[in-house]
């Protein structure tokens, strides 16, 4: 079959941002920007409201416009269209769905909602269906997170799949439906893959996929477009915590997370895609349910006429949330109390009520944002080793301090003041595994060695950590050598993904000791926390509700 009704014969997401991370940010950007106006293509202030307001907040890059009309704040919209956060209704006036209210209005789950909203994802939608600029063909009945992790689980794969090959030029272009039968065809068109490269494809393969709206010329040329598309797909599953992925490497479920991915294709394989997609409204209220919600009845209130009591509300959480993306939220203090008050012309006690009513604790952008950063290399690093701190502080109870901006001092130190002990914290923002180069090993001994230089007060260092975003090989014997090359002082290596879920834990009904910490990080190896499976678990159970 040609692409010849739709625009594109394969998968496709919308994609002005790569990651989700940003989506609950922009959504409350375009929330603020709307009120008491319409959304149409010819109304330029609303949309240029919108593209400022994203600007102004860091979630758009600025720049100078060759195009006043240009498309931007509508790739932005169609975005969160696609996500099932929104709808666009009579008078063109914006709807929220139940998940994209749950954002607007702060909920903490961001990470079950969002996780919820990628593996309900399904092609044909509203957004995808038609004859439009994101229509994909109906040959595809498919939820395809879902299928990707049918395939990841599937043994003749041996437990990975590689983005350029077996993702862009095989799963976008042949992953049908959920059913085995297309698993199967789909696994031995990988194999094949493996086996020959390209000279496995169809010998129409080029015919076949280019896209009638970027017009690939060549197969190489297809192949870059696909492998966008795929990398897109990984940033979104990975949100799940289910799925890891090292940068310029394989795919592969989280170490851990086999048991929950497969409970999570059970639980989607059991329920029909939804058939509405050519009613707007409905298919989105369908879509766009939060976990644990069946149906969405609620006699909905257009984003425009939100009066200016409801506008002053958005903007308080709109500045809360922004800062709790940096920040954990342990209690609702007069400092912060004041510093919204005076950002939105509020006054202070309206801003308590506020956020009193609405939040218990703010980590949930925070999560979202901090295993991202873990994968962003060096432009993020001391983003990186500043919100690990926070964990270690915010979270844990620990003192600890950011230090890595001195000379010869590891990133973070913290201290227990309950169990009288100290430890370093080394954090490493790579985007690929992390291993312990030979010159590596000789910082962190002199760290320890220093260690009474900068200790933040008395009691024995009691282990060293590193904070990763993924563990390379042989790492337990490389952390071994450290330690027994430095009077034994145990150490230990965490990833972002199993800190955030030591996080979760700790916040829901089993917090952790200092003891129990210590213990975990002091047994020369990569940690392995037991109970953050029921953590994943109830993340999982979320999302796929």
């Amino acid at each position: 079959m040609t692409a010849t009704k739709a625009n594109r014969n394969t998968w496709w997401m919308s994609r002005p941002k790569r990651s989700l991370a940003p989506a609950p940010g922009t959504l409350r950007t375009l929330v603020d920007s709307v009120a008491g106006d319409s959304w149409r293509d010819e109304n330029q202030t609303t949309q240029r409201a919108f593209e400022h307001g994203l600007e102004d907040n860091e979630l758009k890059a600025s720049r100078s416009k060759r195009d006043p009309n240009g498309g931007g704040p509508r790739t932005y919209l169609a975005w969160l269209r696609s996500l099932g956060l929104l709808w666009i209704g009579n008078e063109h006036k914006l709807y929220l769905t139940l998940a994209g209210e749950a954002i607007v209005k702060g909920d903490e789950r961001l990470m079950e909602i969002m996780s919820r909203q990628v593996l309900h994802y399904q092609f044909p939608s509203y957004f995808t269906s038609g004859s439009g600029a994101s229509s994909v063909s109906q040959r595809f009945q498919v939820r395809p997170f879902v299928f990707l992790l049918q395939l990841l689980l599937d043994p003749r794969l041996d437990g990975y799949l590689t983005q350029k090959d077996d993702v862009a030029k095989i799963v976008l272009c042949f992953g049908e439906d959920n059913t085995q039968q297309c698993v199967d065809d789909v696994v031995e068109r990988i194999l094949a893959m493996r086996d020959r490269g390209n000279s496995s494809l169809p010998d129409d393969y080029l015919e076949r996929f280019q896209s009638n709206r970027s017009k690939e010329e060549t197969l190489d040329k297809l192949f870059k477009n696909l492998n966008h598309i795929a990398n897109t797909a990984g940033n979104w599953l990975s949100h799940t915590q289910l799925v890891h992925r090292e940068h310029g490497g394989p795919w592969t479920i989280a170490d851990g997370a086999e048991a929950a991915a497969r409970e999570a294709v059970d639980t989607m394989l059991a329920k029909p895609l939804i058939s509405d997609w050519n009613n707007q409204e409905r298919f989105q209220r369908k879509y766009g349910l939060t976990p644990g919600r069946k149906k969405d009845l609620r006699d909905v209130e257009a984003v425009q006429n939100i009066g200016p009591e409801a506008v002053q509300e958005q903007e308080i959480i709109r500045e809360y949330t922004t800062y709790s993306t940096t920040n954990i939220v342990t209690e609702i203090t007069d400092d912060l109390v004041i510093s919204i008050a005076s950002k939105v012309a509020a006054e202070a006690k309206v801003v308590r009520k506020v956020l009193l009513s609405r939040f218990k604790s703010g980590y949930g952008g925070f999560l979202m944002r901090y295993t991202e950063l873990a994968q962003d290399s060096r432009k993020s690093a001391t983003k990186f080793e500043k919100a690990t701190a926070e964990i270690f502080d915010k979270v844990f109870g620990f003192q600890a301090k950011h230090i890595g901006a001195q000379a010869l001092r590891p990133d973070v130190v913290i201290h227990s003041r309950s169990d009288g002990y100290g430890a370093i914290l080394d954090t490493k923002a790579y985007g690929k595994a992390y291993t312990l180069a030979h010159d590596q090993r000789g910082v962190m001994r002199n760290y320890i060695d220093d260690y009474s230089d900068y200790q933040l007060d008395e009691g024995s260092l009691a282990f060293f950590a590193y904070v990763v975003g993924t563990v390379g090989p042989n790492m337990d014997a490389q952390i071994a050598e450290v330690s027994r090359r430095s009077d034994n002082v145990p150490g230990s290596a965490v990833t972002a993904h199993d800190l955030v879920l030591m996080v979760k834990r700790h916040l829901g009904e089993k917090p952790y000791s200092h003891k129990e910490i210590r213990e975990l990080f002091s047994r020369n190896r990569v940690v392995e926390v037991a109970g953050n499976e029921h953590s994943l678990d109830e993340l999982v159970a979320a999302a796929s509700s």
